[in-house]
């Protein structure tokens, strides 16, 4: 099994020193990303500027000894995972626990706390992944990391497919006994007598052979030679039948697909995913570090907000970041609006019930508890003022916080007590009320999501008293 070389959790470096994480100077230098205040996205590789929040990290400088140096300095908290020279390089979620984090590092734990905080964000409708296949990928140490975007890579894709391949018009030359398209007629009268019934013609094709299907087809293939997992394999078959008609290409063939349109846009992330397969692992000359890391704070938001959708059910409407009005009266262009990460409205007459705001922030110092950050305070209130505009009944608002029982937040929530409740003072004739509630994450690692249910009762608890 490969070995770990370094795992950061925040700005600390816990395995390895700065030399044999391949980091300049300090811990997480020099590798920008990019903020969209959207869903978690796909970072482009090789740090160009797009939209997005998973980035893959660029190899520079390596030595002749093999040694390369790798620059990635998230602006904001990230976690993922990368491999150089058959080494990993992790970020976990803060949460995880410290102590988890020694020289004997539990595979298995951290590969199924990638795929289920990573995963059950991004994929619309996940596989589940039985026991046994756990302890598998846990055993193949660097390549069980790989394994998780394999998977990561041909859902999304096939959940795209699902909706359609993308087609473009391709100009096609043939020769042809009836007229369509454009006649050659430079070629045409070139031909011996013998085959002037035979048209040389030029037409548009609305096709599936385009370049940017040949690079997903590609990665589809790689994936498929390179997984030791089944339904991987298969699910990479059926994706390969669907490009049938799609040419194969090589890995060292010139792949560069920048302008994406309003049609090849759903497939940007897929093919983000693809590029760090080709170039980190389908490449014998690999530039590419294959992983990728993304927004913690993004990833927790959509986790959050997958949860509430998959357990209020169909009374309620579960929305992200809704514009829920402006502040300023005069704003006539509307760019000061204020969009909570997340609203529930009621189905039948899409009223809306209460806004919620997630932090993926710490409440506790040195063990004892803290109020949450003034200016989160002052950002949830005004959710509540303009919420009140829309529906007079609402009286209060939540902030949603990571709580990982026994360690992370484990100082102000507990598993029969996840909610604080604050009076907001500005208001003297009406309580309005600021909820600070624990989002249980235990189950990412021990796979019993009852734990949730406990959650979902407190948001019921709030909307039923709208």
């Amino acid at each position: 099994m490969e070995s770990i070389q370094c795992i950061i959790h925040g700005n600390e470096i816990l395995i390895g020193e700065r030399k044999e994480c391949f980091l300049d100077n300090v811990a997480l230098t020099d590798i920008n990303t990019y903020i969209n205040y959207t869903a978690p996205v796909i970072m482009p590789i090789e740090g160009r500027v797009t939209r997005g929040n998973i980035l893959s990290v660029s190899i520079k400088e390596c030595r002749s000894g093999g040694e390369c140096s790798i620059y990635m300095k998230p602006v904001e908290e990230v976690i993922g995972f990368t491999v150089v020279n058959d080494k990993l390089i992790i970020i976990p979620p803060k949460f995880y626990p410290l102590h988890k984090l020694g020289e004997e590092v539990d595979y298995v734990e951290l590969v199924r706390l990638f795929y289920n905080f990573i995963h059950y964000t991004l994929i619309e409708n996940p596989s589940l992944i039985n026991d046994n296949i756990w302890v598998r990928l846990g055993s193949l140490g660097t390549r069980g990391f790989y394994e998780i975007l394999f998977y990561l890579y041909t859902n999304l894709l096939y959940d795209e497919l699902m909706k359609g391949a993308y087609r473009e018009y391709v100009k096609r030359i043939s020769e042809e006994e009836r007229i369509r398209g454009r006649i050659l007629f430079a070629r045409q009268v070139r031909k011996h007598e013998l085959r002037q019934h035979i048209i040389s013609l030029q037409y548009l094709d609305n096709s599936t052979d385009n370049l940017l299907n040949r690079v997903l087809k590609l990665a589809v293939q790689i994936v498929y030679n390179r997984t030791n997992i089944r339904e991987v394999r298969s699910l990479s078959s059926r994706i390969l039948s669907i490009y049938d008609d799609v040419v194969s290409i090589k890995p060292t063939s010139m792949i560069s697909y920048t302008v994406f349109n309003r049609l090849s846009q759903r497939f940007k992330i897929p093919y983000d995913l693809a590029l760090m397969i080709i170039k980190g692992l389908g490449s014998s000359r690999r530039r590419i570090a294959p992983g990728y890391f993304i927004r913690s704070d993004q990833l927790f938001q959509h986790y959050v907000y997958r949860a509430l959708k998959e357990y209020l059910g169909a009374r309620y409407i579960v929305e992200e970041e809704v514009d829920i009005g402006k502040l300023i009266r005069e704003d006539s262009s509307s760019k000061v609006r204020e969009k909570p990460d997340i609203c529930i409205r009621e189905s039948s007459n899409r009223g809306l019930l209460l806004c919620l705001d997630t932090k993926y922030k710490s409440l506790c110092s040195n063990g004892k508890p803290l109020y949450p950050d003034p200016n989160d305070i002052r950002q949830a209130y005004v959710y509540l003022r303009l919420s009140r505009k829309i529906n007079p009944r609402i009286n209060s608002v939540v902030l949603i916080y990571p709580y990982y029982k026994g360690y992370f937040n484990d100082c102000i929530f507990k598993e029969d007590n996840l909610i604080r409740e604050y009076i907001f003072a500005i208001d003297e004739n009406v309580d309005l009320k600021l909820v600070v509630a624990g989002f249980p994450l235990n189950h990412l690692i021990s796979g019993d999501k009852s734990e949730i249910d406990a959650f979902i009762e407190i948001i019921k608890g709030l909307l039923d008293h709208v």
